[in-house]
Parts: structure tokens; C-alpha cells; sequence
């Protein structure tokens, strides 16, 4: 009888690795699935704030969305000024936040600055806002006007 379990012991052993290394790429597999799931839920959350954002700007620069209407560069300095609060030429969180309001909920408008803060120095600048604002603004249908007024 030992003998019979000696000789059986390496199929054992290979059926047993079979089974593990299974295991181990089916924890992978749904591992794989769910950050994909993920990575979709938290890009179109972004998208659908970024154009919350953007339709917020449009509202208060009077522009009517999806007109394909040009928007000037001094019509986005005067918005980007009246976010900035205190005139220090940058946009605090808290200001942006204050803007925005209660449209968006706090986990939403963090995943939002995110998309914005490209340098994440805490701050935007005018060059962020705009880029930002340029980037956005073919999803709600307004372009930037680069000429000057």
C-alpha cells in the first residue's frame, strides 16, 4: 500500500500545482475584471463632472449649450476671475467648490479637481482653467475663440 501512494505522489503533486496555479489565475481574472469595471465607472463619473463643471460656466457665461457657440478668452478670464474670490490670480479648492456649490457631491467634485489640478499644486491657474475649459468644451459643444477681441 506505501508503495502504491510512493508511485502515485508526483501525479498528486502536479494535479495539486495544476489546481493552485488555476486558482491563483481565476483570482486574477476577477481581480483584472473589477479594476476594469472600475476604471469605467470612475472615467465616466469624471466625464459627467467635468461637464456639470462646464455646462456651470456656460450657464453663468450666458452661452447656450450645444449651439456650437465660440467663447472668448476675456469671457473665460472674466468667469475665471469671479471664482477667484480674493484676486490672487489663482483658484483655491475652496473657491472652486463655493462656485460650484451643491451640484456636485464632495467625493465627485475631488475627482473633478483632480482632472483639473494638472500641476497638483493645489491650485489653478488661469492656464489650467482654460485648458480644462478647451478640453470640455467639444462635449457641451462650445469652442474657444484663440482670437483676440
Amino acid at each position: 500500500m506505501l508503495e502504491e501512494y510512493q508511485s502515485n505522489t508526483p501525479v498528486i503533486i502536479v494535479v495539486s500545482l495544476i489546481a493552485i496555479i488555476l486558482v491563483i489565475w481565476a483570482i486574477f481574472l476577477f481581480y483584472d475584471v473589477l479594476v476594469r469595471r472600475e476604471r469605467r465607472q470612475l472615467k465616466a463619473q469624471l466625464d459627467w463632472n467635468k461637464q456639470q463643471f462646464a455646462r456651470r460656466v456656460a450657464q453663468e457665461l450666458d452661452i447656450q449649450v450645444g449651439n456650437g457657440k465660440k467663447v472668448t478668452i476675456q469671457a473665460l478670464a472674466g468667469e475665471y476671475n469671479r471664482i477667484d474670490k480674493n484676486s490672487d490670480d489663482l483658484v483655491s479648492r475652496d473657491e472652486l467648490k463655493e462656485y460650484i456649490g451643491d451640484e456636485m457631491n464632495a467625493k465627485d467634485f475631488e475627482v473633478m479637481w483632480t482632472a483639473i489640478d494638472l500641476d497638483n499644486n493645489g491650485t489653478l491657474d488661469f492656464n489650467e482653467f482654460c485648458n480644462f475649459m478647451t478640453e470640455i468644451g467639444a462635449v457641451i459643444g462650445v469652442e474657444l475663440d484663440s482670437e483676440r477681441a
